[in-house]
């Protein structure tokens, strides 16, 4: 990797980023090339659960201290954990219903 310096108005110098030959990982003569990394979670059910259920979470502790939430002017976290959680449960059913229609051999019926 080389580094070469440039000038801007003022006599203040920068660093730009320039390849050279041979600055690539897979340029290396005899070096096998990495294998692709595997997808961990390819419906994004189980992220959009996880996100679901820390929203539910989030509502039950805005409820519990719903005063003083009140007392504080904090009152609109109710209605965005309430969101949060509303639209987790809409994403779910979405990624689920895609899952389905894509034909994953892991996909059961909804019942």
């Amino acid at each position: 990797m080389t580094a070469a310096s440039h000038s801007r108005q003022g006599g203040e110098r920068i660093a730009r980023y320039s390849p050279s030959v041979g600055d690539h990982a897979g340029d290396q003569a005899g070096a096998p090339a990495p294998e692709p990394a595997a997808a961990v979670d390819v419906d994004g059910i189980a992220v959009v659960s996880l996100g679901t259920v820390l929203w539910a979470v989030a509502l039950v502790l805005s409820l519990v201290f719903e005063d003083h939430l009140r007392r504080d002017g904090h009152l609109w976290w109710i209605a965005t954990a309430a969101c949060g959680f509303g639209l987790g449960l809409l994403g779910i059913a979405y990624c689920v219903r895609r899952r389905n229609r894509l034909g994953d051999p892991r996909a059961r019926p909804i019942e």
